[in-house]
């Protein structure tokens, strides 16, 4: 559901809430499609939606909602599982211990405001002075799922907006920075239907496969791959060489490639199946140079990284030219830091500019 913010229509209650967030539940974020699939299989206990946005207001306030079921729908009832942003659900006593983020790349920003929002009135309340392990005790463990390189200029700018919220040192802030992990679902093309009024929502969740995680600490991401597991949800840890996060942002920016930049590329120049399997190995071969050099595959991997099936042209979502724009400029630039011009020149051949 897209964000449509509206004016403060609700009171915030004066008493304080001596909750935390609820061990072992898992939350979906924002209110979607997808969301409505996993509370369907009974493998979410919530979802969170933008603050004040009009669908997630209606549906909290409905407490069900009519959702397709093979060629005939039926009523999925979600009283009490809706909450109107993140101090909504804080106050309820029902703010989830691990949420899948699963906003689209053009959402990170309006992601980034709910967090901030929500740590500002923890910290204005006091509860970061009043818990002995604040951070524990009041953030989720929010996993980015599928942002592949976005993660990394996400962390860049919550680092920079934490600065601006008093009371916080930069001990905490490490603390809340290490609660947001990556995440990468095999299978991407599923999470395409996420935004659809109508999708598939029996069976979704099903077709998602293994999400892969990788992040700063390795206890929250261990406390992830508990809680998913009570969700059956099967989740792994990405942990060859010394950089594992680097390994899983470049195994998420092929997928993303070959879902977008390379279909529009084959369509633009006319390419035959030989020129796209070639653009194919070149990316990889850049994409593992990049990996290697960083310590996140090792030599004997080479021809085992970047094997997923990538999905069927008719699930490719529609290309953005900004977000094309943004991934390939990312990658030349990881490239140009890696000291990889000679690989780099696939990169010329789709239209960005390397050094």
């Amino acid at each position: 559901m897209s964000r449509k913010p509206l004016k403060q229509s609700t009171k915030q209650k004066d008493a304080l809430p001596t909750t935390e967030v609820v061990p072992d539940h898992l939350g979906i974020f924002p209110v979607s499609g997808i969301g409505l699939s996993f509370l369907n299989k009974d493998q979410c206990n919530s979802l969170i939606g933008y603050k004040d946005d009009p669908g997630t207001l209606q549906l909290k306030e409905k407490g069900s909602v009519q959702i397709p079921a093979g060629k005939k729908t039926k009523s999925l009832k979600v009283a009490g599982q809706i909450f109107n942003g993140f101090a909504d659900a804080f106050y309820r006593g029902k703010l989830p211990q691990v949420i899948l983020v699963l906003s689209t790349r053009e959402e990170l920003t309006d992601f980034t405001e709910e967090v901030l929002e929500y740590l500002e009135q923890m910290v204005s309340l006091g509860f970061f002075l009043k818990k002995s392990d604040p951070v524990e005790l009041l953030m989720p463990n929010f996993v980015l799922v599928n942002q592949g390189i976005f993660y990394e200029a996400f962390i860049n700018n919550l680092q920079r907006c934490l600065r601006n919220i008093p009371h916080l040192d930069a001990a905490t802030h490490s603390d809340i920075l290490a609660k947001f992990i990556r995440g990468s679902f095999e299978n991407d093309a599923a999470l395409i239907h996420q935004q659809s009024d109508t999708p598939a929502v029996d069976t979704l969740v099903d077709s998602l496969g293994i999400l892969k995680l990788a992040g700063l600490q390795l206890g929250n991401v261990m406390t992830v791959q508990s809680n998913l597991s009570l969700h059956n949800l099967v989740a792994s840890m990405e942990s060859s060489g010394d950089n594992p996060p680097l390994r899983l942002e470049l195994e998420t920016a092929y997928r993303q490639m070959a879902q977008t930049v390379l279909p529009a590329w084959k369509k633009q120049n006319k390419a035959n199946k030989a020129s796209v399997e070639k653009m194919q190995t070149q990316l990889k071969d850049l994409l593992f140079a990049i990996g290697r050099q960083a310590g996140a595959f090792e030599e004997l991997e080479k021809d085992l990284a970047f094997t997923g099936k990538p999905p069927k042209e008719a699930e490719l979502p529609v290309a953005t030219n900004d977000l094309e724009s943004h991934l390939l400029t990312t990658l030349a630039r990881y490239a140009q830091e890696h000291d990889l011009g000679k690989k780099s020149t696939c990169l010329k051949e789709l239209g960005v500019h390397t050094a």
